[in-house]
């Protein structure tokens, strides 16, 4: 079913490339997932300096 999948898409079927891009996409997912923790994690601190800054 993948290689049917990758013939539709055009993509010739090549296991050591595509290993090579699943890491890559894994890798670049687990980056995104630690900037979205940060982004929230810094929100929650620009919210405690505004209580501060508003007492």
């Amino acid at each position: 079913m993948q290689e049917k999948l990758l013939e539709q898409l055009q993509i010739k079927y090549n296991p050591n490339d595509n290993k090579v891009i699943l890491e890559k996409v894994k890798s670049n997912d687990e980056k995104l997932d630690k900037l979205e923790k940060l982004e929230e994690k810094l929100e929650k601190l620009e919210k405690l300096l505004e209580e501060i800054r508003a007492k």
